[in-house]
């Protein structure tokens, strides 16, 4: 969240209620999906290695909808007000809620880059990506994005309020002397930048020619697939019963193979709209998901009050219903995710 986030949900009293209710069974739901998706992708039946960096993309969104699960206890109006008011929610607010979920948004776009880039490959008949190990690879990328959001913590300091009417110690977050300066208030709006760049100019693109690719390569396959087999006959001198026999035996091979031919064709047509929807919904539901909230980080402190709140209400809903809506896609087009997934349900229901 950006640097008006907490004076924002300060303002927000009884109408939050409502949203509250949305957004915490969103927030459910998608931790649900995600525990799902983790259970199947963790099952050895999954080899791909492909797999490995999609079970840690399910494991970041399930993190990342937990902790905002819990912002609820912050934002949930008059109700809320001692959490808010405390240190350990300033500390939410600000090393968790601000700076982890950041940090985990930034390792979900790195990692959908990767997975984005290695089906291409793949495509490309350049399979070098598949060989990276993602027990190694993928604490790498959550380090560097650890690493980018760091300054993020120091825009904000936490600081005591002091009340004449109570004797207790509020707290709460202000923007700090790097915070106002020319720099840090670019610096949000910059790493958001980069994330909308990556994920529209990078994801979205690399995604698009690797089902150009996909395309290309499915119907170069198919046009080979229906070149007519041709049963020569023999060059040594045969009787009219041989060569009548012969194309007796050519045109039921020609046959068999065209019946088999159009079963095997059926087959590849129906994987490659399975395969490439799969992709571009994927990739629309990540950037749907991701960019609405990012706009809406960018524009916090360009638009008035009413405005920003409509803004964080649709954005925050349309992120938490792309990460929940995973497992269906993945449901829907990947036969063994949808085959270990029944399994799982019916050992569920047995119990």
């Amino acid at each position: 969240m950006n640097q008006s986030n907490q004076s924002l949900i300060s303002d927000i009293n009884n109408s939050v209620d409502s949203y509250s209710i949305v957004y915490v069974s969103l927030q459910f739901f998608g931790i649900l999906t995600n525990l799902i998706n983790i259970i199947i992708f963790s099952n050895s039946k999954l080899k791909d290695p492909s797999y490995k960096f999609t079970l840690a993309l399910s494991i970041n969104s399930f993190i990342n909808l937990i902790i905002g699960a819990f912002r609820i206890f912050i934002s949930c109006g008059p109700p809320c007000s001692k959490n808010r008011a405390s240190i350990y929610g300033q500390i939410y607010l600000l090393f968790i809620d601000d700076f982890l979920t950041s940090s985990l948004n930034m390792n979900a776009t790195l990692i959908e880059i990767y997975l984005s880039l290695q089906r291409l490959m793949l495509i490309m008949n350049r399979p070098v990506l598949q060989k990276v190990s993602a027990v190694i690879f993928v604490p790498i990328l959550a380090a560097i994005s650890v690493v980018i959001y760091i300054p993020i913590i120091f825009i904000k300091t936490i600081y005591p309020i002091e009340s004449s009417n109570s004797s207790s110690v509020t707290y709460g977050l202000r923007i700090n002397d790097f915070g106002s300066s020319t720099f840090g208030k670019a610096l949000p709006t910059a790493l958001t930048l980069i994330r909308i760049i990556l994920v529209i100019g990078v994801i979205f693109v690399v995604n698009l020619i690797t089902s150009y690719k996909f395309k290309k390569y499915m119907d170069k396959k198919h046009s080979i697939t229906n070149v007519k087999k041709v049963v020569p006959f023999s060059t040594s001198i045969k009787t009219s019963n041989e060569m009548k026999t012969n194309n007796e035996i050519s045109l039921i091979g020609k046959k068999n193979f065209e019946k088999k031919n159009k079963n095997l064709n059926n087959s590849e047509l129906k994987t490659r709209i399975k395969i490439t929807l799969m992709m571009l919904i994927k990739s629309f539901s990540f950037i749907l998901g991701t960019v609405p909230f990012a706009v809406y980080y960018i524009l916090t402190n360009y638009v008035d009050r009413a405005t920003l709140l409509k803004m964080i209400i649709t954005s925050v809903i349309t992120m938490i219903s792309s990460q929940a809506l995973d497992f269906f896609i993945y449901f829907i087009f990947n036969n063994v995710f949808r085959s270990v997934a029944i399994d799982l349900f019916k050992s569920i229901l047995k119990m």
